[in-house]
């Protein structure tokens, strides 16, 4: 169980069968341009890919928005995920189907201000080291030059 104070947003159109409560909110559609009012709204980001036979999270581009904006991000251990978490060093690798290392890690950091800011300045640092524009754009043009 969480503390009261949790609340739970869904970003996105899915399957979600969730029970009624006053602290699960859906949003179904959000732009670009509102995507950084919803991460500032949150201290934590979880996306708990779930692979399948056909299908796994390669790299995904809303926990590397998310962790430049200083969040910290519980990811499944799948696809690319771990490439971007060091898990609890800049955020939180979980196995997938492992709700309760969610709730617990959420638990563990909820009241914990300090490391959550922590977590979230190391997770930016890593984005804009490793993921902005200009590296990337570099590393390509070394590509190119190879």
């Amino acid at each position: 169980n969480l503390p009261d104070n949790v609340h739970l947003v869904l970003v996105g159109e899915g399957n979600y069968s969730i029970p009624k409560s006053d602290r699960i909110h859906v949003i179904p559609t959000v732009s670009k341009e509102e995507l950084p009012m919803i991460y500032s709204m949150c201290d934590v980001f979880c996306t708990p890919s779930l692979p399948t036979w056909y299908w796994e999270e390669q790299f995904s581009r809303s926990l590397l928005e998310a962790m430049a904006c200083e969040l910290v991000c519980i990811a499944s251990n799948v696809g690319g995920n771990p490439t971007a978490i060091e898990d609890r060093n800049d955020g939180f690798l979980i196995e997938p189907h492992d709700h309760m290392g969610i709730v617990s890690i959420i638990n563990n950091i909820i009241d914990k201000k300090e490391l959550r800011e922590s977590i979230g300045r190391s997770a930016r640092l890593k984005v804009l080291n490793n993921y902005s524009d200009n590296v990337i754009s570099n590393k390509i043009a070394l590509i190119g030059d190879n």
